[in-house]
């Protein structure tokens, strides 16, 4: 069991293996460090914001190469207590 502590303003980002692994046209990954290069420029973005960020840029990279797994994400970020 693992235990994370998030600060106002912090969150948790998950997805599927489908995000890195998306291809464009000439078959290039679109990886990790480009994945994560994405994630720290959006900065203390709304969760609904880092998944539509994070799900064009995937779009735009793949450039309407086809995907042979699934892509999907889920961000979660603490608002802080009410």
């Amino acid at each position: 069991m693992h235990e994370l502590i998030l600060a106002p303003g912090e969150g948790v980002f998950l997805f599927t293996d489908g995000v890195t692994e998306a291809n464009d046209p000439a078959g290039a990954d679109y990886g990790d460090a480009r994945l994560r290069a994405m994630l720290e420029k959006q900065g203390e973005r709304a969760a609904e914001a880092l998944v539509r960020a994070v799900a064009a840029d995937v779009d735009r990279f793949a450039n309407g190469a086809a995907q042979a797994d699934d892509i999907a994400c889920l961000a979660l970020v603490f608002r802080g207590e009410g």
